[in-house]
């Protein structure tokens, strides 16, 4: 619910919402897979997880801030 609200959907209901927002993170891992840049997604209910493998470059700066 504070997704659908804080983006501004203009679905109806909270369903649509739901499915549009499934549709968009489909999307989103099918183009970064074809970059080599693996995304995944898993709704938990109302809770929306995300992961993504940083890339070779995003790597090193990670590990220099450590």
């Amino acid at each position: 619910e504070t997704l659908h609200r804080l983006c501004g959907s203009r679905a109806g209901s909270l369903c649509d919402f739901k499915k549009d927002l499934r549709r968009a993170l489909d999307s989103v891992a099918k183009a970064s897979t074809s970059e080599g840049q693996p995304f995944s997604y898993e709704i938990q209910g109302d809770l929306v997880r995300v992961k993504v493998t940083p890339s070779p470059s995003q790597r090193r700066h990670l590990a220099r801030k450590r």
